[in-house]
């Protein structure tokens, strides 16, 4: 919510509100690691976004997308294959792609690269038994991990619109 109430403040680079929102990232993340130390439940949602981010900077090359960029796509790539799956209520991706693009980030899919996309994702270290696995959300604090149709990957990455 603080990102789009604060918005202004946030671009502004308000000191107070920056110190409010690194203070609350710094307590979730550090009690979400705590919980659990060796990544085999919990912390792997802290990678919303990640494995297309990952896939994105290896096939276009470090550099180009700032981690930032990649992930904020990333996330806006899960949004749409959460919903493709059924998982992902259309108004709560619709708001999360507009937060990014509030904050001037890309959101539309890059379907030239799309076989690149998913090659890289295949080599992506954090498969399971031959199986890549997305960070998805249902909605706000309820995120999950797991495989998802080939078919629900190939439309989100070609950019077939429904």
């Amino acid at each position: 919510v603080i990102f789009e109430s604060q918005h202004e403040r946030v671009v502004a680079r308000d000191p107070e509100l920056l110190e409010e929102i690194v203070w609350r990232c710094v307590q979730m993340k550090g009690a979400i690691v705590e919980r659990d130390l060796r990544e085999t439940g919990e912390r792997a949602h802290l990678n919303l976004g990640h494995t297309f981010a990952h896939a994105l900077e290896s096939v276009e090359g470090l550099g180009v997308w700032s981690h930032g960029e990649a992930v904020a796509w990333g996330i806006a790539r899960a949004m749409e294959l959460g919903e493709r799956e059924g998982a992902t209520s259309s108004e709560y991706a619709d708001r999360i792609r507009g937060i990014l693009e509030l904050y001037g980030y890309r959101t539309d899919p890059l379907p030239s690269s799309a076989n690149a996309l998913k090659g890289a994702m295949r080599r992506d270290k954090k498969r399971r038994n031959g199986e890549i696995r997305f960070v998805l959300q249902h909605g706000p604090g309820e995120t999950f991990v797991g495989p998802v149709a080939s078919k629900n990957l190939d439309a989100v990455l070609q950019g077939d619109t429904r």
